[in-house]
């Protein structure tokens, strides 16, 4: 727990973690605290009464499943690489397990079949 001193910095401290807690959330347009609480905080921004009475969200786990399979495409779509396949003749980067130098060699059959896929 961290205690503040002045009291003048807990108090913009207490405003901006309302403040962040009623900003409704991107793709949802409900904030963290109607989806905890099921109701809008009272702030000091004016908001009619009938606002701050409790009503259930609709499709919140739906919405959120959404959102998260959408930005798991968008990753998707740059991540995704093909593997590379080598052949026994090819120069490539190879670290010596005595000396841990990486040593640029062409692949051997030897090689190719001990290296290690983890």
């Amino acid at each position: 727990m961290v205690y503040v001193e002045d009291i003048e910095l807990q108090t913009s401290l207490q405003t901006c973690l309302l403040q962040y807690r009623i900003t409704p959330l991107a793709g949802l347009d409900a904030s963290p605290a109607q989806l905890l609480m099921s109701r809008q905080l009272r702030s000091t921004i004016p908001v009619h009464v009938t606002k701050l009475k409790p009503s259930i969200i609709p499709n919140v786990k739906a919405n959120l499943i959404k959102r998260s399979q959408i930005s798991k495409d968008q990753y998707d779509k740059s991540a995704n690489r093909k593997e590379i396949e080598f052949s026994p003749s090819d120069y490539v980067f190879m670290q010596n397990p005595l000396t841990h130098i990486w040593e640029y060699q062409a692949l051997s059959w030897r090689n190719v079949l001990s290296v290690d896929h983890s």
